[in-house]
């Protein structure tokens, strides 16, 4: 038996799978009101745009997301033009609506993301952005 330079048990290494990431902490409406980020429903590879990017007066990015997984949906806004007192709020009719507000510079660093929506019927799903200091309200929809 030919013995590798450099290799013994001592030092060699071994090679595992990777693991699947972990279970979501939520489905459908028991994600309501629940951080994407928080819960796993936002684990890389399980997250589907809904519609395209917007853009805000204020030059902020808007975009709609789903975790596939919990089958939820949240609005996220970002970019360096979200300040604090900023707001974003994510509704479908026939459910409470979920809102965040950048409470401080770390969050308006961004991205503000809202608390999650039973994503079974996305309906009428739609995010109003409300700029501090602004009497305007911006609305958007998934899909124009």
């Amino acid at each position: 038996m030919t013995t590798l330079p450099h290799t013994s048990a001592k030092n060699a290494t071994t090679r595992t799978a990777p693991t699947a990431p972990p279970s979501p902490a939520c489905h459908t409406q028991g994600c309501t009101g629940k951080k994407p980020l928080m819960t796993g429903c936002a684990a890389p590879g399980h997250v589907k745009d809904l519609g395209p990017t917007h853009r805000t007066s204020t030059g902020a990015r808007l975009a709609f997301r789903y975790g596939t997984q919990c089958r939820a949906a949240w609005a996220m806004l970002w970019n360096a033009k979200v300040k604090v007192g900023d707001t974003l709020e994510l509704s479908v009719p026939g459910n409470k609506p979920q809102q965040v507000e950048a409470f401080d510079s770390y969050e308006a660093q961004g991205p503000l993301i809202t608390p999650m929506l039973d994503g079974t019927d996305l309906s009428g799903l739609r995010a109003c952005f409300e700029p501090v200091g602004s009497r305007h309200t911006e609305c958007f929809q998934p899909y124009p």
